[in-house]
């Protein structure tokens, strides 16, 4: 009994000598510099994150992150529900005066700018290549659902926390519920890849209406006139049970395809397309272009760089309270209870007697204007497709084609003719209205 007693009191004094109180040793310092070398990285990742969000919803909500899969760029159509002339005022870096005034930084999105940024990514790439075979159509259509998914679920996830939170609470509370959201995105497109194969395995029956499919094509390699093979592909969508011959390859295609994601798909192929769909949704918005519109005119350019520069200027008093809660409690987590007094009440008086805890005070050199104007979003975006006509993309210039539309020729018996106006002298000296011209005004605002 006595030594098991014995032994207790010497293992809790061992502890209490290796971190006396009030001791500062060259171990405790190192790793309380360690310490708070790991705390400001993990709060620049924060910042860094937070800052994502709050852009990449600004973007959510310009229209211009692709989330429907019948238009650009997973295909050569545009959507006609997405055109420049529709572009709205948007609002980032929201700041609340001391009197209750709000400013923000009016930025829009320009569609066709943002549209060749996309173009030139990853998503313009799968339109690309996906119609060289049927094989290559099943595999990169099934990876645009998913990529898709995401970027709709991120767009959900963004909106929520938009309407939730304000601008603050999202660069430094909501990079911890994404980090929650991307490890059930993991899992949901582990699901989602299978489901997605197993949906879309009617395209490996797909036929191609641009190519000659008869018995006698191979007359065709005679033929010098024939122009089959630069057609770009037009496929029609096949089905596993319109024959016996598709029953039977449909059913070797399952058991190959059970086979690869018993062995590969789960254990490695999937997860690594789930972790590359992730980081590439979450990056994609972080590419897009805005434009600042403080002055109408002319327009400056605006990207996440200077999101990020705004928030490390604007949001700076909320940043240096964060250091200094760290440093106070790395402190008294190595050096115990009066060193922690000691930085707390000099952190007292730096916030009350130095500039470093104040405010940022607005001038006129920011970017900031009055009010926080925010989009409406339109209806049922992305649920369906529309009836209206809609201009492909030409795979050579990338430029919309006239659509040629069938006018009716008017016939002169249905038009009345105009009679000329005789010259009197009451209406001699008559001058016609001048014409006006739609111009987008200028304007000014007033600062406080």
């Amino acid at each position: 009994m006595s030594t098991s007693k014995q032994s207790n009191t010497s293992e809790i004094d061992k502890k209490k000598n290796t971190n006396p109180d009030n001791t500062v040793t060259y171990e405790n310092t190192y790793n309380y510099g360690s310490f708070l070398f790991r705390q400001f990285i993990t709060l620049g990742v924060v910042i860094l994150v937070g800052t994502s969000i709050v852009y990449s919803s600004k973007a959510y909500q310009g229209n211009i992150i692709p989330v429907d899969t019948h238009y650009f760029p997973y295909t050569n159509i545009k959507n006609p529900k997405v055109k420049e002339s529709d572009v709205q005022t948007n609002s980032i870096n929201i700041f609340k005066t001391n009197d209750n005034k709000i400013y923000s930084t009016h930025i829009e999105f320009p569609v066709e700018e943002n549209n060749k940024t996309i173009n030139s990514g990853l998503l313009g790439y799968f339109r690309k290549i996906k119609d060289k075979n049927v094989y290559s159509l099943y595999i990169f259509t099934v990876l645009q659902d998913i990529l898709t998914t995401n970027l709709l679920f991120n767009g959900t996830l963004y909106t929520f926390l938009s309407s939730v939170f304000n601008e603050s609470m999202n660069i430094f509370v909501g990079p911890l519920l994404f980090l929650f959201w991307c490890v059930l995105a993991f899992f949901m497109n582990i699901i989602n890849i299978v489901i997605s194969l197993v949906k879309n395995l009617n395209l490996l029956f797909s036929i191609d209406e641009n190519k000659n499919h008869s018995l006698f094509r191979f007359l065709n390699f005679f033929n010098k006139n024939t122009d089959d093979e630069e057609k770009p592909p037009k496929w029609k969508k096949g089905s596993m049970f319109s024959s016996f011959t598709n029953i039977m390859i449909g059913f070797a295609y399952i058991y190959v395809l059970w086979l690869f994601s018993l062995f590969f798909g789960i254990l490695i192929v999937y997860p690594i397309i789930s972790m590359i769909c992730i980081v590439y949704c979450f990056l994609l918005p972080m590419f897009m272009k805005a434009k600042n519109v403080k002055n109408v005119d002319r327009p400056t350019d605006y990207d996440f760089k200077n999101a990020l520069l705004d928030v490390l200027k604007y949001k700076s008093q909320v940043i240096m309270l964060l250091i200094a809660a760290i440093i106070i409690g790395a402190t008294y987590s190595y050096f115990g209870n009066v060193m922690t007094l000691i930085s707390f009440v000099v952190f007292l008086i730096m916030f009350f007697f130095t500039p470093l805890f104040e405010r940022y005070k607005l001038n006129m050199k920011d970017s900031l204007l009055p009010g926080a104007p925010v989009p409406v979003p339109p209806n049922d975006f992305g649920s369906d497709l529309i009836d209206e006509p809609v201009k492909p993309i030409t795979p050579e210039t990338n430029v919309e084609p006239v659509s040629k539309t069938n006018v009716e020729p008017v016939s002169e018996t249905n038009v009345e003719k105009e009679e000329p106006v005789e010259q009197t002298p009451e209406n001699k000296n008559v001058e016609e209205p001048p014409k006006t011209t739609s111009k987008k005004s200028s304007y000014k605002h007033k600062w406080f």
